[in-house]
């Protein structure tokens, strides 16, 4: 028997639900994992061992982040709002539904923990597959791979000024709690860090704004099926002075340990309202400025 762990959601659903993967595997030791992220599989590099192997999903986010279907065919596509079935002999998990499912706000994990035990105690009833789910609130809040940026962050530090990074993404699902347009964020920071001593960077291109660096055109940090971008992102995010961000999933990478453990002289800017900052601050830990 093989559990395959298989996410149809986004970057920043496959981000989030990364501390339920990991708990779940280390918490059944004697059962083999298959995993099937649609995108960011490269948040899954340290989980790949001898008895956890990864499969291109059926249906997969390309580069320009709109979903494509590839194989209609295959069992994984016929279970997006299923959160458990069996079939000959496996068992699959929808790692998404594990995360959205009951949850009012879809990046919240505080009560992730007691569903995915009451999902596994009701599958061990109905299947028969006996699955533990050990965990601490710390073990959710997800924990990024470890990639190389030293050569950009040194660059960047090398022009001697404070960094303000602008995370000038959009969201993908369609909401970002945000009414000002990234625009309207970059003439404000521009006006806000009016001097010799900052430097304003975004992640994307954005020609209206063609004197300012950016990490997509500069430093060649191009958007990826995989998501090494957006980890490799919030490491350089890691080491800046101001990181302003909005509710969309390329932005929350920074809602890992590394970033959050920063956070005290990392100072970081959620452009939403009270509700979203409220989560960030009180059940992920990140300190934000105003």
């Amino acid at each position: 028997m093989r559990i395959f762990l298989h996410n149809p959601g986004h970057n920043g659903d496959i981000l989030h639900s990364l501390g339920i993967v990991s708990i779940i595997i280390k918490s059944n030791p004697n059962f083999k994992f298959v995993l099937v992220p649609a995108c960011s599989s490269f948040l899954y590099t340290d989980l790949l061992n001898e008895r956890v192997a990864i499969e291109e999903h059926p249906v997969i986010w390309n580069t320009q982040m709109k979903n494509s279907m590839l194989n209609t065919s295959n069992v994984i596509s016929q279970l997006h709002h299923i959160v458990y079935a069996k079939y000959n002999d496996d068992i699959y998990i929808n790692i998404w539904k594990l995360l959205t499912d009951e949850n009012k706000c879809c990046i919240s994990l505080t009560s992730r923990g007691e569903y995915c035990k009451r999902v596994f105690y009701n599958m061990n009833v109905q299947l028969g597959v006996n699955l533990e789910f050990n965990y601490n609130s710390v073990d959710i809040i997800p924990q990024l791979p470890i990639t190389d940026v030293n050569a950009i962050i040194s660059k960047l530090k090398s022009y001697n000024k404070k960094i303000v990074l602008f995370y000038n993404l959009n969201s993908f699902s369609g909401f970002e709690y945000v009414k000002q347009t990234n625009d309207e964020i970059i003439d404000e920071l521009i006006t806000k860090y009016n001097s010799e001593d900052y430097m304003l960077l975004l992640v994307k291109q954005n020609d209206k704004y063609n004197e300012l660096l950016n990490l997509e055109r500069d430093f060649n940090i191009i958007p990826s099926a995989n998501g090494k971008n957006l980890i490799d992102i919030a490491y350089i995010a890691n080491e800046c002075n101001d990181v302003y961000f909005k509710i969309n999933g390329g932005s929350l990478f920074i809602l890992n340990k590394m970033n959050i453990y920063r956070s005290n002289v990392v100072n970081y800017h959620l452009k939403a309202d009270k509700e979203w900052q409220d989560v960030v601050q009180n059940e992920y830990g990140m300190r934000l400025c105003d």
